[in-house]
């Protein structure tokens, strides 16, 4: 039995995929997962809307107006609705842009929700759909691209990929193929097509380009679906082919596809497609600082040393820092080294983000600016801030992020703090994390660079109640304003 479903299943593991989200419908989800969808929803909006506000707003505005025509769908900070395919991309990228959107804690570093929602919205906007339609495309969007993303973790992402934009295409074609009600061959062609595409260097971690990487991964992964609605062709089995995204795109297909060892992945991911949803287990994690999901520990903790010592930073003589492997890796690949040099590598920079945090006693949206990364104190701080394996964590293999802060001061006096952990879970992804207080608390403070107090009040309450709209319209009429 076993191996007649390796072969079947590693034959057309795509069509098993395509298969799952055919059947999937809105009742097949459990109550605690329609929350925490909608609480996700509530995040991202507000994460959108907030870059706005900052000067890739402008660029993407700017972009947008240069080109003639309407749509039926609200790009976020527009006036004049365009086709759901470019409000698709154009609210991806706002919704990446700040680096303050959610995560996975399983972290294959896919940041689903940055696709999953601005499809999902722009296309059920398009098509006049109902809240159920919209939380059912989203759900199943955050579902498939983490689980493709488990299949080709961790060389896609040690090769040099940002699977927000490779694997994100998947989950933007799983929405508008469910919304725009793509029979199971036009499903496995936009599959196909969506292969593709798929881009996204890791070179362009640590700047303005990282954001365009969702919005590429949201227009193309839409833009399939439209071609193959039409009737345009491809292969229809894009993720275990020979010559598929798993064998072109991972080091373990490369070497060993076809082997029982791949069979067994590939089993393995399919059956576990909604048992349990991604978003339920391991879940979905929302960030308190605008930076890289491991970051998130060293910055809370220098905040909170900042305050609770009331460190002098001019007396400060060493800051040290112990991470795991995975964060010393990726902030030398993306922030710029020891020193970042601007306010977008300052995002992907251990050294960056707790300077912020000890010199300006928080590290908000505002704080990573060019500006203040590139004041005195902050490189000075940077240059006396060094990252070190921690050995408590170092070596175990799924907890990323900085665990202890050790601040040295020039009188002899040190300080240091540490976040808990518990080394016994089974979790790859950052270990700092809000709770639902905090990110509607959170919520309201982004929303309001936008929005007036009624309005953020009556977009919380229609997204609180999701499920009981018969056309999510209302929601982007809060959001334009009307």
């Amino acid at each position: 039995m076993l191996r007649k479903m390796e072969k079947e299943i590693n034959k057309d593991v795509t069509k098993n995929i395509v298969k799952f989200i055919l059947k999937t419908k809105y009742e097949n989800f459990p109550n605690n997962v329609i929350k925490k969808a909608k609480l996700i929803i509530l995040d991202s909006i507000a994460n959108q809307m907030a870059a706005t506000t900052f000067p890739i707003g402008n660029i993407i505005r700017d972009y947008i107006n240069d080109f003639r025509g309407d749509g039926e769908s609200t790009v976020i900070g527009l006036d004049r609705k365009v086709p759901c395919e470019i409000a698709a991309w154009a609210n991806s990228t706002l919704a990446h842009a700040l680096d303050i959107d959610s995560g996975e804690i399983r972290g294959v570093n896919v940041h689903p929700s940055c696709k999953s929602l601005p499809v999902s919205l722009a296309i059920c906007e398009h098509l006049g759909a109902s809240g159920k339609d919209l939380l059912t495309a989203f759900i199943l969007s955050d579902e498939i691209q983490i689980k493709i993303g488990t299949i080709v973790y961790p060389s896609h992402r040690k090769r040099g990929y940002h699977p927000t934009g490779t694997i994100g295409v998947f989950g933007s074609c799983t929405a508008a193929g469910k919304l725009f009600g793509l029979c199971e061959e036009k499903f496995l062609y936009a599959f196909g097509i969506a292969g593709s595409m798929v881009g996204s260097l890791g070179v362009n971690i640590g700047s303005m380009t990282k954001s365009l990487h969702a919005g590429n991964a949201a227009q193309q992964g839409v833009k399939a679906v439209l071609l193959a609605q039409k009737g345009w062709k491809s292969n229809n089995n894009i993720i275990g082919a020979r010559g598929g995204f798993c064998e072109t795109l991972s080091d373990e297909y490369f070497s060993n596809i076809g082997s029982t060892i791949i069979s067994k992945k590939m089993i393995i991911t399919i059956l576990n497609l909604g048992n349990p949803w991604e978003i339920e287990s391991p879940g979905i994690y929302f960030k308190a600082y605008p930076s890289c999901g491991y970051l998130q520990s060293g910055i809370e903790l220098a905040v909170k040393m900042s305050k609770k010592y009331e460190i002098n930073n001019n007396q400060i003589e060493e800051i040290s820092l112990g991470v795991d492997a995975t964060c010393l890796d990726f902030c030398q690949l993306a922030g710029g080294g020891e020193i970042a040099k601007d306010g977008y590598q300052a995002r992907y920079n251990m050294s960056a983000g707790v300077a912020i945090g000890l010199s300006r006693r928080s590290a908000g949206i505002d704080d990573f600016t060019d500006e203040i990364i590139q004041s005195q104190q902050i490189i000075e701080l940077m240059k006396k801030t060094r990252m070190y394996l921690d050995p408590e964590i170092a070596g175990k293999g799924y907890i990323n992020g900085g665990r202890i802060i050790k601040i040295k001061m020039k009188d002899g006096t040190q300080y240091t703090d540490t976040i808990g952990i518990d080394c016994n879970l089974a979790e790859k992804g950052p270990i700092y994390r809000l709770s639902e207080e905090k990110v509607i608390e959170k919520y309201r403070n982004l929303a309001k660079r936008m929005l007036n107090r009624r309005e953020i009040e009556r977009l919380y309450e229609l997204i609180t109640n999701l499920e009981k709209l018969d056309n999510v319209k209302v929601i982007t009429d809060v959001i334009r304003g009307k």
